[in-house]
């Protein structure tokens, strides 16, 4: 799988980033391990007091929010008060979206 980071230098404070990087690294598993993905793009922005990540796959896209992963991660984020976006058309991929509170 060929990856691509947009990761800019921000500071947020531990929680969060322990919650997107457990996102991440979900997002990640599921691409190689389901969706057959030969390209996975991750992405990191601020907006305000918000923190959005964005990880996007060429795979399959059949991804459901009700399997163990994803549910996983929108129960994560959810408790971090953020919430989760799951974009999955078959034969374009999947894009995975986290928002989630930050204080810097």
């Amino acid at each position: 799988v060929h990856g691509e980071l947009d990761v800019p230098r921000v500071v947020i404070d531990e929680a969060t980033e322990g919650t997107l990087w457990f996102i991440a690294c979900e997002a990640v598993a599921n691409a190689v391990k389901h969706a057959d993905a030969t390209s996975l793009r991750i992405a990191l922005a601020t907006h305000g007091d918000t923190v959005t990540l964005t990880c996007h796959d060429d795979g399959t896209g059949l991804a459901r929010s009700s399997g163990a992963g994803l549910r996983g991660i929108v129960d994560r984020a959810d408790t971090a008060g953020g919430h989760i976006r799951i974009h999955s058309v078959p034969g374009t991929g999947t894009t995975i979206e986290a928002a989630l509170p930050c204080a810097s």
